[in-house]
């Protein structure tokens, strides 16, 4: 008995030892593998660092000296009354611009994402009562590239250039105070989502180690020969059909033009 006793003591006190020894064990384990979680993370952020080095980040802010004379002839003629006063015409632009070097920081490739939004003065329509007002907007999305020359130690000359689409490429008229359900309240609006072009040249001024103050002038190429209606409007206009002027022709929607735009290029 006295044996049986002492047996099942020393069982007891090695499975504890075993259930101690486990734990410990368990707890080492635990350790070393935060520590490798840690390493793994910080290696991961190490390389996406490494990445994104030398990406140029810009936020924009132009002005484009746009004139879209077919448009613009199209709305004096039908609704207003010759008043040029209701014309379209130049837009401020916002947007922001991420460039990546792909050659010795020189040559660089990214994609530039703008928005611009213009309107002509609020008139009222043939004499009536019913007043108007014409605008146009679009946001042009395109991928870029740009070859940057050194003038001086803080100075560069950056030739690019700019390819993509115009997106909500569109003009509307704004129809408010009318009684009639052919020509109700509300937007008569045109729509395309056509190519779009940029070329230009830019010059920038190192401020700090990582940071700069650009310059852009260049054209745009922006046109679209045929736009379609992007919801019904009254009894007259349903939803794809084709704005057409007085001669059954296509009104084409031109916002070519000069652009300039003043940008902060944040090196990472």
């Amino acid at each position: 008995m006295k044996f049986n006793k002492t047996f099942f003591a020393l069982l007891a006190i090695a499975a504890i030892t075993a259930i101690t020894l486990n734990a410990e064990a368990a707890k080492k384990d635990k350790i070393k593998t935060s520590r490798s979680a840690v390493t793994r993370t910080s290696t991961s952020q190490t390389k996406l660092g490494s990445a994104l080095s030398g990406t140029v980040i810009r936020p924009l802010l132009g002005y484009s000296f746009s004139n879209p004379k077919e448009l613009n002839n199209m709305t004096q003629q039908n609704f207003f009354n010759n008043d040029t006063s209701t014309n379209v015409g130049g837009a401020m632009v916002f947007g922001v611009a991420a460039e990546y070097p792909v050659y010795e920081n020189s040559l660089y490739a990214g994609i530039r994402l703008e928005r611009f939004s213009t309107s002509g003065n609020s008139r009222t329509i043939g004499g009536s009562k019913i007043t108007g007002q014409s605008n146009v907007s679009a946001t042009p999305m395109m991928l870029t590239a740009a070859y940057k020359t050194p003038i001086t130690d803080k100075m560069h000359l950056i030739p690019n250039m700019g390819l993509g689409l115009a997106f909500g490429y569109s003009a509307n008229l704004e129809i408010s105070g009318s009684e009639f359900t052919q020509f109700p309240n509300g937007t008569l609006s045109y729509g395309a989502t056509p190519m779009t072009a940029l070329f230009g040249v830019g010059a920038d001024y190192e401020i700090a180690s990582n940071m700069a103050v650009r310059f852009d002038a260049g054209y745009r190429l922006l046109k679209s020969d045929q736009l379609k209606a992007t919801k019904n409007y009254g009894t007259t206009v349903k939803e794809g059909d084709l704005a057409k002027d007085e001669k059954n022709n296509n009104i084409a929607l031109d916002m070519s033009a000069f652009t300039t735009t003043l940008s902060l290029a944040i090196e990472l």
